[in-house]
């Protein structure tokens, strides 16, 4: 049986079962390569706490049950059970605050697009109950972000911060998201209106992704949708953003091009290009072929044949895949490995310097600033930032005296 090898490593056998289930379909070969690896002696508390890691608890449990009930522990598959049965509640929970959502902000003139969580399950997978998500997500309107948080005030949200007028327009300013939850029942909300942190560097610009939006059908209800491609590629940003530290991740992408094939490739990969997200793309792509099997066209995989990173990044997800702790230790090291996934040089510059000015809700809390003087914040932050680590070799030479 064919292992995932990088510098000597290899996947645990909990691990190969993960990616024989991290999909929504088995064929008949893939299935009895399942049946195979179950037969071998696994740990299952440790496949089960990884299964939990990568999002994937409910593909596990489909696939366990539908394949091969009898050659899980009945203590295993009960545990699956009653974890599947409660997500399947809770993403239906979500699913209808998401349509009362989506029409409490239309009853208020403020368009929204959902993305991730429902959407993301029945755009992608086809079934609800099959990719887990705790929160909601909206895109909207930079314009329509102080009425829309005034509005879920009003309907007993609470702020992830407790901000004044000054503070919620430097967040507006310098930030791309802004968290609720509602006291009632624990409702996690985010307003987005861009679809990744300023500093990354991600220009996808957010006006034409309300120009591209698609339409899908919820139930009886018809509710806008990002385009696919555009689904795709902030997939792919999402995940190089973590360094795909999580299998779901790479799932998201090949169930995502299984469900829809007739996407615009050629116009995705000019929009990478101009976004300096084609590394991003072709690196998503490449783990979903290689993890998954994933059809992704083979001409967009190859389409940058002078970037000589995407195969040696994806060898080193794979190989750091399934360490109990896959994230890098130090900052600097994490950091680093974000700029490799960037193929431009400009963007990995705006990368270094956007990360180290760009404001945050500890710059706006501790200094308060007016409304005319906000760009100041670029000036305070690495000014603070200068102080804190100047000051932590003398903090921890006070700590061990």
């Amino acid at each position: 049986m064919e292992r995932i090898r990088e510098s000597g490593a290899r996947a645990p056998l909990e691990g190969e079962v993960l990616l024989s289930c991290a999909r929504t379909r088995l064929d008949g070969p893939r299935a009895g390569q399942l049946t195979a690896l179950l037969g071998s002696r696994l740990d299952w508390r440790y496949l089960l706490r990884q299964a939990d890691l990568h999002g994937l608890t409910p593909l596990l449990y489909h696939h366990l049950n539908a394949t091969c009930p009898e050659s899980v522990p009945e203590a295993v598959l009960a545990q699956l059970r009653d974890d599947f049965r409660q997500g399947m509640q809770r993403n239906l929970l979500l699913t209808s605050s998401l349509l009362d959502l989506i029409g409490l902000l239309r009853t208020h003139g403020i368009s929204a697009i959902p993305f991730k969580g429902p959407l993301l399950a029945l755009f992608a997978y086809e079934h609800l109950a099959l990719r887990e998500f705790w929160d909601l997500d909206l895109l909207v309107r930079k314009r329509d972000v102080p009425k829309a948080n005034e509005l879920l005030l009003s309907q007993g949200y609470q702020s992830e911060h407790s901000l004044d007028e000054s503070q919620q327009a430097a967040r507006l300013r310098f930030q791309y998201e802004w968290r609720f939850l509602r006291r009632t029942d624990r409702l996690r909300v985010e307003i987005q209106w861009r679809l990744a942190p300023r500093y990354f560097s991600f220009p996808l610009d957010p006006e034409g992704l309300w120009e591209r939006q698609a339409k899908f059908c919820l139930g009886s209800r018809v509710i806008p949708s990002l385009a696919p491609e555009d689904v795709l590629l902030s997939l792919c940003a999402h995940g190089a953003k973590h360094l795909w530290k999580r299998l779901i991740w790479v799932c998201d992408v090949a169930e995502l091009i299984r469900v829809h094939r007739s996407m615009d490739w050629t116009g995705l990969m000019d929009r990478a290009r101009e976004t300096g997200s084609l590394r991003m793309l072709q690196l998503g792509l490449r783990l979903a072929a290689d993890l998954l099997q994933a059809a992704a066209p083979k001409d967009l995989l190859e389409s940058n044949p002078a970037d000589p990173m995407v195969r040696p990044l994806a060898a080193q997800v794979r190989a750091r895949l399934f360490q109990d702790s896959n994230a890098p230790s130090q900052k600097l090291a994490f950091l680093r490995r974000q700029l490799q996934m960037r193929e431009r040089l400009r963007d990995k510059a705006r990368f270094c310097v956007r990360r180290a000015i760009t404001p945050n809700t500890d710059d706006w809390t501790r200094f308060w600033l007016p409304p005319p003087l906000i760009p100041l914040y670029y000036v305070l932050r690495p000014i603070r930032l200068a102080g804190k680590y100047a000051l932590s070799p003398v903090k921890r030479i006070f700590a061990t005296t």
